[in-house]
């Protein structure tokens, strides 16, 4: 009996040695990992981005053209880098299927024009209305910690004039009460990003103050 016990011990106490050494390595292999990870994030390489933000309708396109005219910075629209990268396009409802899906496409987008080392612009959104509901819905964090913009412009406008552009371009009708929510809601998710990117924002209340914005982007 003492000689068994003593058998038990000896595995029990080699087990035990063999957990804490696995578990060591687990762990030192988790932080390799990590620091690799992070390092692969900080090393996207290429040239600073801008991201212009706001709600559909709200005039990102007319903007993004004046900036280039203007400043001689090129323009690139993430729903149509979406849609070139999966070979399809985007309904005129504005509804969106597969948002995350879609933002890893959008992510190697990107990266392939940041690689080029110069600068440009992103027109997107910092949020989606979602076809399964209807209802507009925050684009994961991760994007943006991954884009991570140098500078943010967010476009708004009256909820009267995006109610009326979204009724004569794409045949939708809306509410001003809507789409005051969903702007609220982009300005919100904007300002966060914005703070926990340090990256600078600057927020356009209509078309009156679009010099403005420009002026921001030329301080850069």
């Amino acid at each position: 009996m003492h000689i068994i016990r003593r058998e038990i011990k000896i595995k029990s106490s080699a087990r035990m040695k063999f957990s804490t050494e696995f578990l060591i390595y687990t762990q030192v292999f988790d932080i390799l990992y990590l620091i690799y990870f992070l390092a692969t994030l900080n090393n996207l390489g290429g040239g600073p981005m801008i991201f212009i933000s706001g709600i559909h309708a709200v005039g990102k396109g007319y903007f993004c053209g004046l900036v280039k005219k203007e400043l001689g910075i090129e323009a690139y629209s993430a729903s149509d880098l979406i849609a070139k990268a999966r070979n399809a396009s985007f309904s005129s409802d504005k509804l969106v299927a597969e948002i995350e899906e879609n933002q890893q496409y959008l992510l190697a987008a990107v990266q392939e024009l940041r690689e080029s080392g110069s600068d440009f612009i992103l027109d997107g959104h910092f949020c989606l209305i979602n076809r399964s509901t209807g209802e507009p819905e925050r684009i994961s964090l991760e994007t943006f910690t991954t884009l991570k913009p140098e500078a943010i412009v967010l476009l708004t406008e009256k909820p009267k004039v995006i109610v009326e552009r979204r009724k004569t371009r794409d045949g939708i009708d809306e509410t001003p009460e809507y789409v005051e929510q969903f702007q609220n809601m982009e300005k919100q998710y904007a300002n966060e990003v914005a703070e926990l990117l340090n990256a600078k924002l600057f927020i356009s209340t209509g078309a009156a103050d679009l010099e403005s914005a420009i002026d921001f982007l030329r301080s850069l």
